[in-house]
């Protein structure tokens, strides 16, 4: 059946829901039929994603069969009547349906024998094809007819925008470019209007539809610019057909209008982000999420990004986080039953996007609170903590100390939240809040590492204490410069600064105790060796060079480390630099006197 801005389906069940529909038009005084979501939605589930224009026809004529007689608006088999569809006959959107069902299986069967005759190269498919294509125009025509007469202005509009479209897709065919052009211009200009006044589920549509507008218009340019002398003539030709008439204008801003004014009081059944309108259909979570926002518009916020401390405040903040939370849960349990589904429809798959879409939403909106909430719990054991250290009383049986440990684990539940947030940030590539959320992370990081510190140096880890210290100083910078950007983030920014005021007396007072503990275990160990004079202790001689001295158990030091350097005079090396200066003696005397003493084997056995 036909429901508000939905899509056409094949089953009694759809016809149920269209005739509900129906009833409901009625109180209205005007019907609505979703033009463009009806035929992209039924074109992609019945064989045109595959370009199979035979079964895209047979369905539309097994549908109107099927319409005329569930409305018992029949010709006839028997004595055969044609009846004429007028405006007083049409009580309902399935009756306003039947010309665009017409329409629609005239074009398929116009596109199946365009398919066909540019195979078979056969003129009377082409003629064929054209009578076709006349028939649909006709059908649209009457569909905008009586879409003035009986329907809404978003009806007529849509109506009014397929009737160009068809008549555009006649005059291509007949090679008419100049009259193509006009009409596929102002039926883009059409599109872009239209899809200011429209929800996500059918903005999509339009602009699916824009996209084939723009294709045809450069078909037409290309072919129609003989008609003109200049270039500019026929820049200016679009530009004067892409013009719409003042009536048509006025319902198009009317609409926008509306879709504007609905948009801001329906917050809870379509949520805008990432540039996207979601429609929310379930009512337990529009529920859910209305409850969230009247939680947060008591605590003055609009986008929950304020901090708090106060008791009543961090109530509000687990509210508001179990009501996100409860969201989640039941978009997670849709999605599921969505995905479950044997059959899938165009629907299906359409609701199945909208539902990870809602899902992310409400998964950064979640851990956006859950951050919030896990900040204010830090917060407070900080305060907690710095009054427990200025004070420096004895605390009573109920109230339980703050150890560094407790603030070292609140903020590594905050990165681990953070990091959560982050991923959120990635997918919907919000550059603003990922920036925000690299930040923060930075100043967790330091301000655990400074907590950190402070717990080695009471354990009297003295060195790591130390470098913990420099490693917050550093990632303190670091954090600083970034969250001066954030005008949200003053509190940790704040946090920031103080712990940096403090940070360096702290690095000189641990690094003291480290060389004084050093110093002290060195004197321990050297003082305990027996048999050890005095003057040996004052220079601390190693074992090495005083072997007839040795205790087992508290002689540690063995030699100086590391080794004392010594002189030692190099290797002489000879440098022949001098090869080509040097005069030799000549030795060809002596090679002459060799060769005669040595006459060979021949001349030993006196041959020779």
């Amino acid at each position: 059946g036909l429901s508000y801005h939905g899509t056409m389906e094949a089953g009694a069940g759809q016809d149920k829901k269209a005739d509900s529909k129906a009833g409901e038009s009625k109180g209205t005084g005007r019907l609505t039929l979703a033009v463009l979501t009806t035929i992209k939605d039924s074109q992609s589930q019945y064989g045109l994603r595959h370009d199979d224009y035979t079964r895209y026809r047979q369905y539309c004529a097994r549908r109107l069969r099927r319409v005329r007689k569930s409305e018992k608006f029949l010709h006839g088999r028997q004595n055969f009547r044609k009846k004429k569809l007028e405006s007083k006959h049409v009580k309902n959107e399935k009756l306003l349906s039947i010309p665009l069902l017409n329409a629609e299986r005239a074009w398929s069967y116009a596109m199946e024998l365009k398919k066909e005759s540019a195979k078979d190269d056969d003129s009377r498919k082409h003629h064929h094809l054209l009578r076709k294509l006349s028939r649909a125009v006709r059908w649209s025509k009457d569909l905008r007819s009586l879409a003035m007469e009986v329907a809404d202005d978003r009806t007529q509009v849509e109506a009014e925008l397929y009737a160009i479209w068809m008549e555009g897709n006649e005059h291509i065919e007949r090679e008419n470019w100049k009259s193509a052009l006009q009409c596929h211009a102002k039926a883009k200009e059409f599109c872009e209007r239209l899809k200011k006044a429209s929800n996500m589920e059918d903005a999509e549509r339009v602009e699916e539809m824009r996209k084939q507008m723009i294709q045809s218009i450069r078909l037409c340019k290309y072919n129609a610019k003989r008609d003109f002398e200049k270039k500019e003539d026929l820049e200016k030709f679009v530009k004067e057909s892409q013009e719409i008439d003042s009536a048509w204008g006025d319902k198009l801003a009317k609409l926008t209008e509306a879709f504007e004014a609905q948009k801001s009081t329906t917050s809870t059944t379509v949520v805008s982000w990432k540039g996207k309108d979601i429609p929310i259909g379930s009512k337990k979570i529009q529920d859910a999420l209305k409850a969230a926002q009247d939680l947060e518009e008591k605590m003055g916020k609009a986008d929950g990004s304020a901090q708090s401390e106060a008791p009543a405040e961090s109530e509000a903040l687990i509210e508001i986080l179990k009501k996100y939370t409860e969201a989640h849960c039941l978009c997670q349990n849709d999605l599921i039953a969505n995905e479950g589904a044997k059959l899938r429809t165009v629907v299906l798959d359409k609701k199945a996007e909208y539902l990870k879409l809602l899902k992310s939403f409400l998964g950064q909106k979640r851990m956006g609170y859950k951050l919030l909430r896990a900040q204010s719990h830090t917060d407070n054991l900080a305060a907690k903590y710095e009054s427990q250290v200025a004070s420096n009383k004895k605390l009573s049986k109920k109230e339980a100390r703050i150890g560094e440990g407790s603030l070292v684990a609140a903020y590594e539940k905050l990165l681990a939240v953070a990091h959560e947030l982050k991923k959120y940030a990635d997918e919907s590539k919000d550059s603003k809040s990922l920036r925000e959320i690299t930040a923060i992370q930075a100043g967790y990081r330091s301000m655990r590492c400074y907590y950190k510190a402070v717990q080695e140096e009471k354990a009297s880890n003295f060195p790591r204490a130390y470098v913990l210290y420099k490693h917050s100083g550093a990632l303190a910078q670091d954090a600083t410069k970034k969250l001066k950007d954030q005008s949200n983030q003053q509190k940790l920014l704040s946090q920031l600064e103080s712990m940096q005021s403090n940070l360096r007396q702290r690095e000189l007072r641990t690094r003291a105790n480290a060389v004084l503990k050093q110093s002290v275990s060195e004197n321990t160990a050297s003082d305990s060796a027996p048999g050890v004079d005095s003057k040996e202790r004052k220079t601390c001689v190693p074992l090495l060079e005083r072997l007839d001295k040795f205790d087992s158990e508290s002689d540690i030091k063995l030699a100086n480390f590391p080794l004392d350097v010594q002189l030692a005079p190099p290797k002489p090396l000879f440098y022949d630099v001098a090869y080509h200066t040097l005069g030799f003696k000549s030795l060809a005397k002596r090679v002459e006197s060799e060769k005669e003493k040595s006459g060979g084997l021949l001349s030993s056995l006196g041959l020779w």
